[in-house]
């Protein structure tokens, strides 16, 4: 029996292709045995080295994370304290406390929200002149009356007084004794009148006459000097008194520039802490916490901290948080993005979508 197999196993050798093939079994199958050996060998390190990557990447991002969140944590405990605000221009500190609303550094914020209610304007001193204008038509007996109210020790009936005899000589055809009562009233500075603090008031009311006198260029450089004012937050206004005068200036000038959008998204975020504030109601509870916001297609990051008798808080916008952002950390092949819970990216660049 053995003979016979031996004897037809050569003589199967024997026959064409049958060695090439016995060969190949012997060579091949031993190769794809090694290969697939291999393949999985590779795959084991693609995936360890995988494994190490994003070990390192959620390292990294905790770490990231970590400091970010120290540092935010030193911002709520400094926030009691005066001076040492972070860098950058888009930054505010802002202190609450039953009718008063204020900020640091003031000139940072256009328009602050209705925490202090607004001084009202006297009308009573004024109704015997008015009377005297409007009733009987007898300007010059109105003038005696608003020159004479013009002396007055209280600042806002002198700014009341100064608004209406400049009503009242326009409408007298005296224009150089108006332009020279608006100049006397723009001197006091807040005191209330009917549309904002007197200086806003006389100073657009004084550069309108000058308009209406053919003298534009004059016009025209008040009406710029004092829009940079407005938008520079100049005064403590609310955000209808602003808007009021930030478009009746802007429609006097050809070129007039946009408002500061920063400063804008800054003052609405303001007014964000400050309903957080208006919200504690009373009691002695301490409120405190951070949160990220989307105001105006910006990102603003708020913090507070405080209690119903006083409670102070920070906005930043992304200048400020890319300073924050900068001091982290990382391995410099790896990117990190900061995203709100939103979705919204802050910083960073946003990740790739899949497919």
């Amino acid at each position: 029996m053995l003979q016979r197999q031996d004897v037809s196993l050569r003589e199967w050798l024997r026959r064409p292709g049958h060695l090439l093939i016995a060969f190949l079994i012997v060579t091949l199958l031993p190769a794809c045995v090694l290969g697939a050996l291999g393949w999985q060998l590779y795959q084991q390190d693609v995936a360890l080295e995988s494994r190490y990557l994003q070990d390192r990447l959620e390292h990294a991002a905790d770490r990231a994370v970590a400091a970010l969140d120290a540092q935010l944590g030193r911002l709520q405990d400094a926030l009691a304290v005066a001076g040492g605000l972070p860098p950058g221009d888009d930054v505010v500190r802002v202190a609450f406390g039953p009718g008063a609303v204020d900020a640091e550094p003031r000139d940072r914020l256009l328009c602050y929200p209705p925490g202090a209610p607004s001084p009202n304007a006297p009308t009573q001193p004024f109704l015997r002149g008015e009377a005297l204008e409007f009733g009987r038509r007898d300007a010059e007996a109105a003038v005696a009356v608003f020159r004479q109210l013009a002396e007055s020790r209280d600042a806002t009936i002198r700014a009341g007084a100064l608004l209406r005899l400049a009503r009242t000589l326009r409408n007298s055809g005296r224009q150089d004794e108006a332009l020279a009562a608006y100049e006397q009233m723009a001197l006091l500075g807040a005191a209330p009148v009917g549309a904002g603090p007197a200086a806003l008031v006389a100073r657009r009311a004084h550069s309108e006459l000058l308009l209406a006198l053919g003298r534009r260029h004059e016009a025209d450089v008040e009406t710029t000097a004092l829009l940079a004012d407005l938008r520079g937050g100049r005064w403590k206004l609310d955000r209808s008194t602003f808007e009021f005068h930030a478009q009746g200036l802007s429609a006097r000038l050809e070129k007039p520039g946009a408002n500061p959008e920063d400063a804008l998204a800054l003052s609405a975020a303001v007014t964000r802490l400050w309903e957080r504030y208006r919200d504690l109601g009373t009691g002695d509870g301490i409120s405190q916490g951070r949160e990220s916001v989307w105001i105006d297609d910006r990102p603003v990051l708020l913090v507070w901290k405080g209690t119903a008798a006083a409670m102070n808080g920070l906005a930043a916008g992304r200048g400020c948080l890319a300073f924050l952002w900068r001091t982290l950390s990382t391995p410099a092949e790896i990117a990190l993005t900061l995203a709100d819970s939103e979705g919204h990216v802050v910083l960073g660049v946003p990740p790739p979508r899949p497919g």
